[in-house]
């Protein structure tokens, strides 16, 4: 169990992603509200003496404003993946 969810591992050699399905539920102005608090929370991890990503880090706090583009970079430097 990881948070409440129960995974189990397959015998996969691609990747699966199960997902709950639900209704969707979006705001743009809650979207937009949860960036900016993840960009706050980027800065303060960042700013900790022990944290181990700090490149990957500082990538995403350059693209710092809160509107719809800068997010939409944020979620492509992170699909993309560490450097």
């Amino acid at each position: 169990m990881a948070y409440d969810f129960p995974i189990k591992r397959l015998l996969f050699t691609e990747v699966l992603t199960l997902h709950l399905k639900h209704k969707e539920k979006f705001a743009k102005d809650l979207w937009l509200n949860n960036g900016n608090q993840f960009i706050v929370l980027n800065q303060k991890v960042l700013e900790n003496p022990k944290c181990v990503a700090k490149r990957f880090l500082s990538k995403l706090i350059k693209v710092k404003n809160s509107d719809k583009d800068s997010l939409n970079s944020m979620l492509r430097i992170i699909y993309k993946g560490p450097p």
